[in-house]
């Protein structure tokens, strides 16, 4: 009786630490996923700047 509890506290802490991990795993592919879109965003904004001073300068 005593190695099945043992058994299913270690499957039970297996699962726990492999959901943890899977969360982590989670968070930080949000985490970069939401900064690379910010330098999208960042990058598109000042493409467009650009192009608004060019046209704006006369010299197409």
């Amino acid at each position: 009786m005593l190695s099945h509890v043992k058994i299913c506290i270690g499957l039970t802490l297996i699962v726990c630490l492999f959901v943890a991990f899977l969360v982590t795993v989670i968070a930080v592919g949000y985490g970069a996923l939401k900064r690379s879109i910010d330098g999208f965003q960042d990058a598109q904004r000042g493409s467009a700047a650009l192009a608004s001073l060019n046209a704006s300068s006369g010299n197409c």
